[in-house]
Protein backbone atom coordinates (compact mmCIF):
# COMPACT_ATOMS: atom_id res chain seq x y z
CA UNK A 1 0.00 0.00 0.00
CA UNK A 2 1.17 3.51 -0.87
CA UNK A 3 0.11 6.20 2.34
CA UNK A 4 -0.01 9.51 2.17
CA UNK A 5 -0.88 10.98 5.76
CA UNK A 6 -3.16 14.18 5.87
CA UNK A 7 -0.59 15.95 7.57
CA UNK A 8 -3.11 18.05 9.69
CA UNK A 9 -4.37 15.41 11.49
CA UNK A 10 -4.48 15.86 15.31
CA UNK A 11 -1.22 15.17 17.01
CA UNK A 12 0.47 14.09 13.50
CA UNK A 13 -1.61 10.90 14.50
CA UNK A 14 -1.77 10.11 10.66
CA UNK A 15 2.04 9.83 10.08
CA UNK A 16 2.72 8.21 13.07
CA UNK A 17 0.30 5.69 11.82
CA UNK A 18 2.20 5.29 8.44
CA UNK A 19 5.36 5.25 9.49
CA UNK A 20 4.83 2.64 11.85
CA UNK A 21 3.38 0.40 8.89
CA UNK A 22 5.94 1.42 6.46
CA UNK A 23 8.64 0.34 9.17
CA UNK A 24 7.05 -3.00 9.45
CA UNK A 25 7.15 -3.20 5.45
CA UNK A 26 3.70 -3.25 4.89
CA UNK A 27 3.18 0.17 2.85
CA UNK A 28 5.05 3.45 1.54
CA UNK A 29 4.66 6.82 2.85
CA UNK A 30 4.74 9.66 0.40
CA UNK A 31 4.62 13.08 2.60
CA UNK A 32 2.34 15.25 1.68
CA UNK A 33 4.71 17.75 0.66
CA UNK A 34 6.31 15.36 -1.65
CA UNK A 35 2.99 13.92 -3.25
CA UNK A 36 2.67 14.59 -7.00
CA UNK A 37 1.36 13.19 -10.07
CA UNK A 38 4.38 11.69 -11.49
CA UNK A 39 6.14 10.49 -7.93
CA UNK A 40 2.82 8.45 -7.12
CA UNK A 41 2.79 7.10 -10.32
CA UNK A 42 6.28 6.06 -10.14
CA UNK A 43 6.02 4.58 -6.83
CA UNK A 44 2.94 2.61 -7.73
CA UNK A 45 4.57 1.56 -11.09
CA UNK A 46 7.67 0.25 -8.46
CA UNK A 47 5.30 -1.89 -6.31
CA UNK A 48 3.23 -3.42 -9.59
CA UNK A 49 6.18 -4.04 -11.41
CA UNK A 50 7.81 -5.90 -8.00
CA UNK A 51 5.67 -8.87 -6.92
CA UNK A 52 7.39 -10.39 -4.29
CA UNK A 53 8.42 -6.98 -2.73
CA UNK A 54 4.25 -7.16 -2.95
CA UNK A 55 4.02 -10.44 -1.52
CA UNK A 56 6.37 -9.80 1.30
CA UNK A 57 4.19 -6.31 2.08
CA UNK A 58 0.85 -8.40 2.15
CA UNK A 59 2.38 -10.87 4.38
CA UNK A 60 3.56 -7.88 6.95
CA UNK A 61 0.48 -5.89 6.36
CA UNK A 62 -1.10 -9.54 7.51
CA UNK A 63 0.83 -10.33 10.58
CA UNK A 64 0.42 -6.89 12.10
CA UNK A 65 -3.52 -7.48 11.63
CA UNK A 66 -5.84 -7.63 14.90
CA UNK A 67 -9.34 -8.98 13.94
CA UNK A 68 -10.97 -9.20 17.49
CA UNK A 69 -9.43 -5.31 17.96
CA UNK A 70 -12.84 -3.85 18.22
CA UNK A 71 -14.29 -6.68 20.55
CA UNK A 72 -11.58 -5.84 22.64
CA UNK A 73 -12.16 -2.33 22.46
CA UNK A 74 -15.51 -2.91 23.30
CA UNK A 75 -15.22 -4.89 26.09
CA UNK A 76 -12.68 -2.78 27.78
CA UNK A 77 -15.14 -0.05 27.28
CA UNK A 78 -17.72 -2.09 28.88
CA UNK A 79 -15.51 -2.85 31.66
CA UNK A 80 -14.72 0.39 32.21
CA UNK A 81 -18.46 1.87 32.34
CA UNK A 82 -19.25 -1.19 35.00
CA UNK A 83 -20.68 -3.47 32.41
CA UNK A 84 -18.37 -5.64 31.28
CA UNK A 85 -18.90 -9.74 31.45
CA UNK A 86 -17.96 -9.54 35.45
CA UNK A 87 -20.36 -6.76 36.40
CA UNK A 88 -23.90 -7.84 34.73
Amino acid sequence: MILIPYPYSAGGHQDDNARHMERAGAAVVIADTELTGPRLASEAGRLLGDRSRLAAMANASQAMARPEAAREIAAEVLDAAGRGPDRQ
